[in-house]
């Protein structure tokens, strides 16, 4: 797991600052932040890499502040999608570009990921929340796919057709 720290500037508009890996032991420190307050934003990924799945935050924390998260399970992502990816005639589309966000959060959650050899897909385990999948390299298409997922939830999307 990877730990996010964010610093909050008065025009309400969050400036990343640092990040860190968390120990074995679920520890980490930050140093040389100033000003405050930051939110921190314990996830399952770090910026830039093919996931980040936001597993909770905590706000209005000033520098030298410690900070502890007792995390249970029911506070663990639980929810899984899974489908399969079909081409414009209807072939399979087997290592399709998939990107799966979360739709509504201040803080996004996204997997980007592909299909396997029979077109087929599994993301998870994800938060509970609003989601939009969408298929290829462009980042804006429009999406294939948007539903809801509630904690444990494994929703089967069946097959979805790409419009390339």
């Amino acid at each position: 797991m990877g730990g996010l720290l964010y610093r909050a500037p008065r025009q309400g508009e969050r400036e990343f600052v640092s990040h860190a890996i968390l120990s074995l032991e679920g520890g980490t420190e930050f140093g040389d932040l100033e000003g405050g307050p930051f939110e921190f934003v314990l996830c399952s990924g770090l910026p830039g890499s093919d996931s980040q799945i936001v597993i909770a935050t905590r706000s209005d924390l000033w520098p030298g502040a410690e900070l502890e998260l007792a995390l249970t399970d029911e506070d663990l992502p639980s929810a899984r999608v899974s489908g399969r990816v079909l081409l414009e005639g209807g072939a399979p589309w087997p290592n399709a570009p998939l990107a799966l966000s979360s739709v509504g959060d201040e803080l996004m959650s996204y997997v980007r990921t592909t299909t396997d050899e029979a077109a087929r897909f599994s993301i998870g385990p994800l938060p509970a929340g609003r989601y939009a999948l969408r298929l290829g390299a462009d980042a804006l298409a429009p999406p294939v796919a948007e539903f809801d997922l509630a904690r444990g939830q494994g929703l089967e999307l069946g097959e979805l057709q790409s419009r390339d």
